[in-house]
């Protein structure tokens, strides 16, 4: 009874004026809420909890302590108080005194002096968009920015900023704010009448509509945010660029997929939500931090009450939001689908998006109740050219620069080419980024893209633009390969890297086709980039599948076999590293061709090195480097030298070593082959760290670190960590020397260069007995003997005097049982989790 009676006064309350004489806006507003929170028989801390704001907030309302509310505020109190559309509406009225948002069918008349505030009450709350909303407001406000156009592609959220920017704006202009929507504007003339009847200005009219909208603000202040310009973006930018000279006080937000191009415009492009980086912590506490993930678990709360962002979902979230570019539209779209999918099971069906994001809400407009239906809108903008451009560039993975564009759209002039770019730029179907060299790059959202790519299908063009697109990546790689150990290679990696996603679509395309020979010259190609990189195995399994015996060309058959050589080394297999070297030796030499049979004797140099035959390595490397002396070949030299230098270390012939490996740098120097200076000192620190002079091989270790890292060569950086590691311990400092080997065992793991996690892991237990769990040394001990059986690679004398001492210790110190043990518990791990026992235990080793 009680109830009935505080909403039928309520009902009352509401019927009254919002500025009711002798009661301020405040305390209507205060007086509202604490009546419909007294009728939910709520106190204000459950409404505060409900709600999710505080309590304070709660109370200061009510009381009239805090001055306007924000319409968010008052959204969510009203969703906790499970209000009706006319009590909501109602209580909005009352937070924004002279304000009230009026139905279409219910104009206000306008005063001569103002306008009505027309802006929607927005349905759903506004997250991730509060520092750009901040930002446009000072521009709007501090910075008197008259013309503000919010640029995006669909679905980015460009109307919902726009709602919250008009809000935050509204003492701002005592004349009012009008909300128009241009995109139910099928016709270019009706633009003028359709912000007058959003300004409610009568009819009929004596002047013209673009006269009278003149007229009419001429002497306010007021603010029109115009939506979805682009849907009339002539008629609308003839509009404005008549109003603003002739209405001081007035400013225009606009929202458009393509700028209005005048010169009073300021462009405010809307980016995606930030999503959560790949290689980012997963926990839900991390993923929860990103504004995609905020939202998606928000709309899904909508549909599936009770929903929760757990440790167990957060890492399929993260990849869905990722998968879908950040776009609001996208994952509120995906997130209704939790109704009946959760979120692992929805990921999948992500591979068909389209298909997926349909079925909006039906109070949406309808280029918004699809993801299709928002990029058809796009689209449909563009002239025939513009289109036949998207698509295909929609072949581009990753992005291109404008050379590659020109290559895949057959467009000869760079300056139409660029204009056409701008144009898509304008569009929001394509962005700009910076790239290396300075060079122009651009980029296109996966989900425009995939849109793109539907589009080029359709049109039939598909072949012939992936055949343009494969040709280009191929004519890339294959320039890049030599300058990869040139003066520029830092420059080139960076390029190679912007392009990979390329590279791999060319790849994939010359395999699907069955074009061996663009396939066995790309994989071959690519070899020095994926080797620094990581990525063997990726690219072995390419040329294991185009590599014929029979059908393919002697010179790229030579230069495949010998890549393939390099991959197994790189990967540890070294019988298939021998038959491939072996393989490409016979071809070479059918040719004679004496390059060739250089690298090929030098890959069979390196195999015998690794395991443990370092006479034949010796020889092999001493008759490889004489065919690339006669041939004047200094790369070559160069090679060969180092590799020379590495054996004499491996035999302890130091002064030899020193000398080969100085000759080799010399030569480097000569060639600015910033990485191969750096692999160059980096083995002279090794020797010097054994003939124990540290200052020496400090010093040398951190110019090469210093350059490994500049170009992002793992390999090289993970071999630098592990001979700084072995400073480290002849400094003592055992604690030091354990984490700095640690990493680079996780760094040659993750590149998957076997040879070399088993040297980390012995370096680990060799990181002394003073120091290390005795039985955490026998388990690595145990594990280094069943790798290295596994890749049939011994260890050298100096190496085996080293770890028969440590194994001495251990046995001494354990017994033979519990060494027994400890060494075999390694044979039922697996090498993760033999690294993952290693990280364990490190900590409270580091701290002793």
């Amino acid at each position: 009874m009680l109830a009935t009676s505080v909403r039928h006064r309520i009902a009352e309350k509401s019927a009254m004026p919002v500025d009711a004489p002798g009661q301020s806006h405040v305390e209507q507003f205060g007086v509202l809420l604490r009546q419909h929170r007294v009728a939910a028989t709520l106190s204000q801390e459950a409404l505060a909890e409900r709600a999710g704001v505080s309590a304070r907030a709660v109370s200061d309302l009510e009381r009239g302590v805090k001055l306007r509310p924000h319409l968010e505020t008052v959204r969510m109190l009203a969703d906790a108080l499970r209000l009706s559309s006319t009590d909501r509406m109602t209580l909005a009225v009352a937070s924004r005194p002279g304000t009230a948002p009026f139905a279409d069918d219910q104009p206000r008349p306008v005063s001569s002096s103002t306008i009505a505030l027309t802006l929607p009450i927005p349905p759903t709350l506004l997250v991730g968009r509060s520092e750009a909303a901040t930002r446009a407001v000072r521009l709007i406000r501090e910075e008197r920015v008259r013309l503000l156009t919010l640029t995006g592609p669909g679905g980015v959220g460009k109307s919902r900023l726009a709602l919250a920017i008009g809000t935050e704006l509204h003492d701002e202009f005592p004349d009012g704010i009008a909300w128009v929507e241009l995109a139910p504007v099928s016709d270019p003339t009706d633009v003028a009448d359709t912000i007058l009847r959003a300004l409610a200005e009568p009819e009929p009219r004596s002047v013209s509509s673009s006269q009278a909208l003149r007229e009419t603000l001429r002497h306010r202040r007021a603010l029109l945010i115009l939506d979805n310009c682009e849907h009339q973006r002539e008629s609308t930018a003839q509009l404005v660029a008549e109003l603003l000279p002739h209405c001081p006080d007035l400013a225009i937000l606009a929202t458009s997929r393509v700028s209005l191009r005048l010169t009073a415009e300021h462009l405010f492009p809307v980016e995606p939500l930030p999503v959560p980086a790949l290689e980012s912590d997963q926990s839900a506490e991390s993923v929860g931090q990103s504004d995609a993930v905020k939202l998606f678990v928000l709309r899904a709360q909508s549909t599936r009450p009770g929903f929760a962002l757990t440790e167990q979902n957060a890492p399929d979230i993260a990849a869905i939001c990722r998968r879908l570019d950040g776009l609001p539209l996208a994952i509120e779209l995906a997130a209704a689908r939790v109704r009946v999918l959760t979120p692992d099971a929805l990921l999948p069906l992500l591979d068909s998006r389209f298909r997926v994001l349909a079925g909006g809400s039906e109070d949406l407009p309808a280029r918004h109740q699809t993801l299709h239906a928002a990029l058809d809108w796009s689209y449909e903008l563009l002239d025939d050219v513009l289109r036949a451009r998207f698509r295909a560039l929609s072949a581009c993975a990753g992005g291109f620069t404008l050379e590659s564009a020109r290559a895949i759209t057959e467009v000869s002039d760079p300056l139409a080419l660029l204009e056409d770019l701008e144009q898509l730029v304008d569009h929001s179907l394509i962005s700009v980024n910076p790239a290396p060299g300075d060079n122009l790059r651009f980029t296109m959202l996966e989900t425009v893209r995939e849109y793109g790519r539907e589009q080029l299908a359709l049109s039939g063009d598909d072949p012939n633009v992936r055949d343009r697109h494969a040709a280009w990546f191929l004519q890339l790689a294959e320039t890049a390969e030599p300058e990869l150990s040139g003066a520029h290679q830092a420059t080139w990696l960076r390029l190679l890297d912007s392009d990979r996603d390329n590279l791999r679509e060319a790849l994939a395309w010359f395999h699907q086709n069955e074009r061996r020979e663009e396939l066995l010259r790309l994989g071959a190609a690519l070899w020095p980039y994926w080797s620094r990189r990581g990525g063997a195995d990726e690219v072995r399994g390419w040329l294991d599948r185009a590599i014929d015996p029979n059908g393919s060309d002697p010179s790229t058959l030579a230069k495949s076999y010998h890549r393939l050589g390099n991959l197994a080394i790189d990967l540890g297999d070294y019988p298939r590293a021998r038959q491939m070297f072996s393989s490409s030796l016979n071809v070479a030499e059918s040719m004679h061709d004496q390059v060739a049979i250089a690298n090929a004797l030098n890959g069979l140099g390196v195999v015998a090195s690794d395991t443990g035959d370092l006479n034949e390595a010796r020889s092999l490397h001493g008759r490889s480097l004489a065919i690339r002396r006669k041939s004047e070949d200094k790369v070559g030299v160069a090679r060969s030298l180092y590799n020379l230098g590495l054996v004499d270390a491996a035999v302890g012939n130091i002064a030899s070593a020193r000398r080969h490996l100085l000759e080799a740098l010399e030569i480097k120097e000569y060639l600015n082959d910033a990485a191969g200076i750096a692999y160059s000192e980096w083995a002279l620190a090794a020797i010097d760290i054994r003939e124990s002079n540290p200052e020496s091989a400090r010093e040398l270790l951190t110019r090469s670190l210093n350059v490994f890292t500049e170009l992002g060569d793992d390999h090289g950086l993970a071999y630098d960590l592990t001979e700084a590691g072995s400073l480290a311990l002849l400094d003592g400092d055992n604690p030091k020397a354990y984490s700095l080997i640690l990493e680079a065992l996780e760094i040659h793991h993750r590149l998957g260069d076997r040879l070399a996690v088993i040297a980390n892991l012995e370096r680990l237990a060799l990181a002394g007995p003073a120091g290390i769990e005795m039985e955490l040394a026998a388990m690595l001990l145990g594990a280094t003997e069943r790798l290295r059986a596994s890749i049939g690679v011994p260890r050298t004398s100096i190496e085996q005097e080293r770890i028969s001492a440590l194994h001495k210790d251990c046995l001494d110190e354990l017994g033979a049982e519990r060494f027994a043990q400890a060494f075999v518990s390694s044979s039922a791990k697996s090498t993760d989790q033999v690294i993952a026992a290693a990280r364990e235990l490190g900590p409270a080793f580091l701290e002793q």
